[in-house]
């Protein structure tokens, strides 16, 4: 992967202004907004029972451009956990929903990416059937807890089991901030389930992870 490709998928899913949210189909919010993403660069749905935690590799995904395959991380919704102690959750499957305390409460897990690499975008997996949406988001820190960014993406009421992407650049750095996935519910009970998140991102370029490291004598 050579730094002119890689330069390449940036300008082309993120022109100018604010990445676009994409809905459960691979459609664009906006097609009159030039950012657009086209559809080829949604990747196909799957199942949000299946997801785990861990790096899988996307040699199949649409999602590659130019020689570029991106890779995810996912998140199973079952691996979150609200803030407080004070909120109670359940579980369907893989699935997690708000059982009693504040709706407006957060619930996170980490997100561990290989250093130095590019996230590229967020892709919340849902199971709504209610009259709301829920919202999630990746929050960038600081070394002393301020928040440096945070990308969101929301949930579409009333679908059922579906997906919703938003894209966004931005280069993994754990020497200046720490990443966290958050979800917050707005509603109680099985009609708004958290299924999972998936962050697609590039590694970083590969000659760098097998240079052997330099000592002085």
């Amino acid at each position: 992967m050579s730094g002119g490709y890689v330069l390449a998928l940036h300008s082309h899913v993120v022109a100018q202004g604010p990445a676009p949210t994409v809905d459960q189909k691979g459609v664009p919010a906006s097609d009159a907004d030039p950012t657009t993403v086209t559809t080829e660069m949604a990747s196909p749905p799957d199942s949000p029972e299946t997801a785990h935690v861990g790096l899988e590799d996307n040699t199949n995904d649409p999602n590659s451009l130019l020689g570029v395959t991106w890779r995810s991380y996912r998140v199973a919704g079952l691996v979150f956990r609200p803030r407080v102690s004070s909120v109670g959750y359940s579980r369907s499957g893989g699935c997690i929903y708000h059982s009693s305390g504040s709706t407006a409460e957060v619930f996170n897990a980490n997100l561990n990416l290989p250093y130095g690499s590019t996230i590229q975008g967020v892709r919340l997996y849902y199971n709504d059937t209610s009259l709301s949406n829920s919202t999630a988001w990746v929050t960038k820190y600081d070394l002393y807890g301020n928040i440096e960014q945070e990308w969101s993406v929301s949930s579409n009421g009333e679908s059922g089991f579906g997906f919703t992407t938003t894209y966004f650049t931005d280069t993994v750095d754990y020497e200046s901030f720490s990443y966290v996935l958050n979800w917050r519910p707005v509603v109680s009970g099985s009609t708004m389930q958290l299924c999972g998140m998936r962050v697609f991102y590039t590694p970083p370029p590969l000659f760098g992870a097998f240079l052997p490291a330099v000592q002085k004598p």
